[in-house]
């Protein structure tokens, strides 16, 4: 049976489509990973920008390293495609907590950044794989 050649290059253009996305999600990731490795190094070295914002949310300064750390860390994750979904996972929840301070201390738009860079992290989470399983203990 012969495949009508329209058919054939519909499939085509579809499986071309499908391989472009992942390569979208990797620049997505990059983009991102570079964000967080730059945030968390201003962290890091102390940037005056940093500590101030620290300070006005009330927080110690070690924890202004240490959020620094996580986040330069696993923006690193973001940049490694086995580490990618690991990454995303572990930024999330410091990004809910930017968020919240945020919320807190600071002008609605200010959750902007923060809760975009939250969906962008769910987004790659979602499209590489999305949440681990959870293995069963054996209770059953």
């Amino acid at each position: 049976m012969d495949v009508p050649i329209i058919e054939t290059t519909h499939v085509l253009k579809e499986q071309t489509a499908m391989s472009k996305f992942p390569a979208m999600v990797r620049l997505l990731a990059i983009m991102v990973g570079l964000v967080f490795v730059m945030n968390g190094a201003a962290k890091l070295t102390s940037q005056p920008a940093m500590v101030q914002q620290f300070d006005h949310f009330g927080y110690a300064q070690w924890f202004l390293y240490a959020v620094g750390l996580i986040e330069t860390l696993l923006g690193i994750g973001l940049l490694v495609p086995k580490s990618l979904r690991w990454a995303a996972l572990g930024l999330i929840p410091v990004m809910a907590g930017a968020v919240v301070s945020h919320v807190m201390h600071d002008p609605p738009d200010a959750v902007l950044p923060a809760g975009g860079l939250m969906l962008v992290l769910a987004y790659l989470v979602w499209r590489t794989g999305g949440l681990p399983a959870q293995e069963s203990g054996g209770d059953d």
